[in-house]
């Protein structure tokens, strides 16, 4: 079978999107690069998915020159897949995690029936397919992880039963389902452990990615961090202009779903809410490429989620508006009341002490009876007034 197909002193690197321009493939290419310089004569091939009659090799390398810089030192050979639709996460509605690692299982196999390399290096995180090449095929297999097909930390989520972009809210908010979701985590945490120890070699590209990995894995004497290649020959030759510099938030990233920038989003958007004078002069920079037409759904998903929430902010800060006119213009009856008041109490003041005056005067008289009836009711209405008074006083300081 496939050791009639074997490519003696060959490595392969098992990469199905090898065409996309994501730091995956900046990963590969680099990759590739130096490993012609430290073994020329060894023959380099690339498991490639695309359609060799849209997606030429001639235009794949273009592509890396432009792309990324790289000028490799020696001819590539592409080994063109038909089946890559088995990894693809439209196909597996439900049990995602599982049905797009089992695709790879048959991708792979379909890898060594077209060839079986003395190596092949998984630079694109498929655990699965580790057995097939090694068990299969014959193959030392070695791998280059970004991030783990599942983690603790995914564990913990559906465990804690928090909604998030791979935890539906209908399955967060049951605890029944959630507690079938963890178990279903658990048991595929278990194959991936298994699978993933059948690696000779394992590279990560982070401490995080390490640590999770270890944690699965456990193959800490094979596993090594390399971090991955950044190119910043041509950030060095952007003049850093502090004095024009803007408050600018800049995310940069491939649009897809473990980057949740949905997340991001709302995340700024509390920011806003919560520091609504910012608005304007603050600005999110969600910048990344997208694979394919799912990614550029996810774009357009995303701008809707921004016209949604600015929408709203547009509403709620009209609001705000018409509350702060409306408080306003009772401010101004206040004061306006509150000055009628003044009026009214010191004419009914001069009353009173005209009154008084008259009272003194017509000590004797038979009048002095009514006179003094009259003055304590306007006293009393000093008295009325003087409260309303001070309650506008209170009114308008509350305001303030």
């Amino acid at each position: 079978g496939c050791h009639n197909r074997r490519r003696k002193n060959s490595i392969a690197f098992f990469h199905p999107y090898c065409h996309d321009g994501g730091g995956g493939e900046r990963v590969l290419w680099c990759a590739v690069k130096a490993l012609q310089e430290l073994y020329p004569d060894v023959d380099y091939y690339i498991y490639n998915g695309d359609d060799p009659s849209i997606v030429t090799p001639e235009r794949i390398l273009t592509r890396v020159r432009n792309h990324f810089g790289f000028n490799l030192h020696r001819p590539v050979n592409f080994v063109f897949l038909n089946r890559r639709n088995l990894v693809e996460d439209k196909q597996y509605p439900r049990f995602t995690l599982l049905g797009q690692s089992l695709g790879s299982m048959g991708l792979a196999w379909e890898a060594l029936s077209k060839l079986a390399p003395d190596v092949v290096i998984d630079s694109m995180g498929y655990a699965f397919t580790y057995p097939v090449f090694a068990w299969l095929g014959g193959c030392t297999v070695l791998s280059y992880v970004h991030y783990p097909t599942i983690s603790t930390d995914m564990l913990s989520m559906v465990f804690e039963q928090r909604a998030s972009y791979n935890n539906q809210q209908q399955i967060s908010r049951s605890r029944l389902r959630s507690l079938a979701k963890f178990c279903y985590y658990k048991a595929f945490a278990a194959l991936y452990s298994f699978v993933g120890r059948r690696s000779q070699c394992v590279m990560v590209n982070s401490t995080w990615t390490f640590n999770h990995i270890n944690r699965l894995w456990r193959i800490v004497a094979r596993t090594l961090i390399v971090y991955p290649p950044c190119n910043t020959s041509r950030l060095q030759q952007i003049p850093l202009d502090t004095d024009g510099r803007m408050p600018w938030i800049v995310s940069i990233g491939q649009f897809r779903p473990e980057k949740d920038h949905r997340l991001q989003i709302d995340s700024f958007d509390e920011f806003l809410r919560a520091h609504p004078h910012r608005r304007g002069s603050v600005r999110l920079k969600l910048v990344g490429s997208s694979r394919n037409d799912e990614d550029a759904a996810r774009v357009q998903a995303l701008r809707d989620r921004v016209n949604e929430l600015e929408n709203e902010l547009t509403e709620t800060e009209d609001e705000l508006r018409g509350t702060r006119s409306l408080q306003k213009d009772l401010d101004a009856l206040d004061r306006e009341r509150s000055m009628n008041v003044r009026e009214l109490r010191a004419q009914l003041q001069e009353v009173v002490a005209q009154k008084q005056s008259e009272l003194a005067a017509q000590q004797n008289s038979g009048n002095q009876d009514e006179l003094a009836d009259e003055v304590m009711r306007l006293n009393t209405k000093v008295a009325q007034l003087e409260h309303e008074l001070e309650e506008s006083q209170a009114r308008l300081r509350d305001a303030q």
